[in-house]
């Protein structure tokens, strides 16, 4: 009976961090994943950051294992000026990916002991979700969200016409709507704006 309620705690977990479209995973002291999303299920199968050794949470690159270690631990050890987040580089790429921790006390996970919640946050992943929230927040054309993501991410308009392979004036056009929807006056007050959104 007890092992059924911790599995239906943890599936209630698992969907809450899916809901908000997670990159999450629930580890213990020893690397041993205890529960993932959906979205680090597939970030684990795709292996260029993170991946699964016989049940435990391993690096792409071996000398990184040292880094999930310390966010582990020192997540654990309830290191009262806050844990600091790490990056590791994807496997092949420039791209770094951002893992930040926190604590699942022992009495929230029952039999497994104190656990670490490690969150994850890839660059594709979490302009989707600014976007999904710019349009949901401000109404918000896609393309309109899209712009201001570009825009937040300190873009220049001729820069983000060349990369959606639009005119300079249509992202211009874009930009005045987003303005008018948002009440921002500004490329640096859009930019502010979305960062708060983060």
């Amino acid at each position: 009976m007890r092992m059924a309620l911790e599995n239906a705690r943890l599936d209630l977990m698992v969907r809450g961090l899916d809901a908000v479209r997670s990159t999450a995973l629930l580890c213990d002291r020893f690397r041993e994943v205890r529960a993932l999303t959906p979205r680090a299920e597939a970030l684990l199968s795709r292996g260029d950051v993170l991946k699964l050794e016989q049940k435990r949470l391993a690096t792409a690159d071996a000398r990184d294992i040292v880094l999930i270690d310390g966010l582990i631990g020192d997540t654990l050890a309830g290191d009262r000026d806050g844990v600091r987040p790490i990056t590791l580089k994807r496997a092949g790429s420039e791209e770094r990916v951002l893992i930040e921790a926190a604590p699942i006390p022992a009495d929230e996970t029952f039999a497994f002991g104190d656990c670490a919640l490690l969150l994850v946050h890839e660059r594709g992943v979490e302009e989707e979700r600014l976007m999904t929230l710019a349009r949901a927040l401000y109404g918000l054309s896609t393309s309109e969200s899209a712009v201001a993501v570009q825009v937040s991410l300190g873009r220049s308009p001729a820069q983000i016409a060349r990369r959606r392979h639009v005119s300079l004036g249509t992202v211009r056009c874009q930009v005045r709507n987003i303005f008018a929807k948002t009440r921002a006056s500004s490329l640096v007050e859009l930019s502010a704006l979305l960062a708060g959104l983060r």
